[in-house]
């Protein structure tokens, strides 16, 4: 008898605790990486028994899950429709802070509008919902990208460092013997003027003052180098060089007997000048990725933009970026009303606070709404709970017009020091790690996540973006009633429409949608038609916007080469 009052008393206990997990927020719970179905996320619930704790697993209605569901369903659908044209796989973007895209991407006189300019240069990074990407404010990949440039130093391993320090030591009376003969004709060295080249060509390019007289003041000053903003002459272009002064165009009469007595002192370290060009070329690349990405000029292919509402021109600079379509090509495609892609979602009643939904006769998932229809502080409508209407339904999505636009960042060119990205030396830092190799390494951990977008990877850029006119959306409804339907309806309202209550189509405070009803075979079926306004389509040119239905991207960190960079150059010269 005793033993049957525990079992009875264990039973309900755990009843209770089952019933009361069920109305607890599911915020309140600790989830755990388990499994994650198309309906339902499983959640473990700790209780205790006579032989201690226990994982319970329930399920709950995920919100998550669903989100992610709609989301690859979509991807499937749109990629399947443009894979005979363009030959590649979108990702869907989550709705930016800046809106939608502004398409007509530059003036007459063929300056970047900025509103372009904000969207093309954020950083991607993973979105909210698994399967999805987000794009972060104006200029956060040229930002993201000169902190991690900024972390990055050439520099040897221990072997080559060894090396080059043992034949530093048996150099350095020549070495101290060019320093001597050039302060004795120019004056010494300064603390002042080790910056200055340091800020040239790089602080582990410059570490001592034999370092600045033959790269700063011979490789760059008299070759002429620095004028024409290009890489100094090398240790190796140096010491190969069978008339040195035959490189140096710019010194001065007064400085021969300083390149007498370099020429004595590159043949001696004929062994390791292949290590020093290694440093010298490796840190100033680096430095003039900075100097070009932070202070972006007109020479160093720094480009301004132009204010799309008022026309005026900055006269600030920002780091240049391309788009390698013709407007005429965009504006056509989007003009060919036949080009669409088209998304049939149907719908039916789960329950009374419910809806199924599947994208294209896949796998069902369930959301609360699946359309709606609102003005911020005037209206907010429910498509399935609006009176008259029905959960049962098919919702067919128009993306008229689409078009793919090539986005691309101004490369930076070794010959002209023109432009400011160059992913190579961020490739091969992050190849080589910490392991013990010469090439460049992160001196400072990254403050992002280098990986692919897949693999949490926050350090992305565009690299196209397929967009299109604004769609059109139709609701055939079934099992509804028009009349009381065509009563409550307000056919000269405008306003914003969202998907399963995160999928923004547009972004105007007012609106940008109008609705028409028609009526259909019965009072039972109907459909509502979702409409651009006129006053959308027709603004001025700089102002002309599209929707942004998904893009490619770049993770430059993950693209490495067998062959280290720096080396490559080299054995070019």
């Amino acid at each position: 008898m005793r033993r049957k009052n525990w079992s009875v008393i264990f039973v309900a206990m755990l009843c209770t605790i089952y019933i009361k997990c069920l109305f607890i927020s599911e915020k309140s719970y600790s989830q755990i990486p388990y499994k994650l179905t198309t309906e339902k996320t499983l959640i473990s619930v700790q209780t205790r028994n006579s032989f201690g704790l226990k994982d319970t697993l329930i399920t709950l209605p995920s919100k998550t899950a669903s989100e992610q569901k709609f989301y690859s369903d979509l991807e499937v659908t749109i990629n399947k429709a443009i894979a005979g044209i363009y030959h590649t796989k979108i990702t869907p973007i989550a709705f930016p802070s800046q809106g939608d895209f502004m398409w007509y991407y530059q003036n007459i006189n063929q300056v970047l509008n900025e509103g372009t300019f904000n969207y093309i240069s954020a950083r991607v990074s993973p979105g909210s919902i698994p399967g999805t990407a987000q794009i972060s404010s104006a200029g956060g990949f040229p930002n993201a990208y000169i902190q991690l440039i900024s972390s990055i130093k050439y520099t040897l391993s221990q072997a080559d460092q060894t090396k080059l320090n043992v034949s530093l030591s048996h150099t350095n009376t020549q070495a101290q013997s060019i320093v001597s003969k050039y302060q004795e004709i120019f004056g010494e060295i300064t603390v002042e003027e080790l910056k200055k080249a340091q800020n040239r060509l790089g602080d582990q390019a410059v570490l001592t003052k034999i370092d600045y007289v033959i790269s700063y003041v011979l490789g760059s000053q008299w070759s002429g180098r620095q004028e024409e903003e290009k890489l100094p002459l090398t240790y190796k272009e140096m010491a190969n060089a069978q008339n040195l002064k035959d490189l140096l165009p710019k010194m001065p009469v007064s400085g021969e007997p300083v390149v007498t007595e370099l020429s004595i002192y590159l043949a001696l370290m004929q062994s390791v000048n292949i290590l020093q060009s290694e440093i010298q070329m490796g840190n100033w690349i680096v430095r003039q990725m900075i100097n070009n990405t932070s202070h972006p000029t007109r020479q160093n292919g720094g480009m301004q933009t132009v204010n799309p509402n008022t026309g005026a021109v900055s006269q600030t600079f920002q780091v240049g970026y391309s788009i390698s379509r013709s407007l005429a090509s965009i504006e056509n495609h989007l003009n060919n009303k036949q080009q669409i892609i088209k998304v049939d979602i149907r719908t039916s009643e789960k329950s009374s606070t419910e809806v199924m939904a599947s994208i294209a006769g896949l796998s069902s998932f369930f959301f609360g709404s699946v359309l709606r229809f609102s003005q911020e502080n005037s209206f907010d409508d429910n498509m399935q709970m609006v009176q008259g209407s029905s959960k049962d339904s098919l919702i067919e999505i128009k993306y008229p017009g689409y078009t793919m636009v090539p986005i691309e960042p101004l490369a930076w060119q070794q010959a002209t020091n023109i432009g400011w990205y160059y992913e190579e030396p961020i490739a091969e830092a992050y190849k080589n790690g910490t392991q013990d190799v010469t090439g460049f390494k992160f001196v400072l951990p990254p403050n992002y996540n280098l990986n692919s977008l897949a693999d949490g990877g926050d350090f992305g850029q565009l690299t196209s973006l397929l967009i299109s006119n604004y769609p059109t959306v139709t609701i055939l409804y079934q099992n509804a009633d028009f009349k009381k339907f065509k009563q409550s309806w307000d056919q000269n309202r405008k306003g914003n429409l969202t998907l399963f209550g995160f999928n923004k189509i547009g972004s105007f405070s007012k609106g940008i949608y109008s609705s028409q009803v028609h009526p259909g075979s019965s009072n039972s079926e109907f459909s509502v038609i979702f409409s651009p306004s006129p006053e959308v389509v027709s603004i001025p040119e700089l102002q002309k916007m599209a929707y942004v239905i998904g893009g490619t991207f770049n993770f430059p960190a993950i693209n490495t080469s067998k062959v280290s960079l720096v080396r490559r150059i080299i054995a070019k010269l």
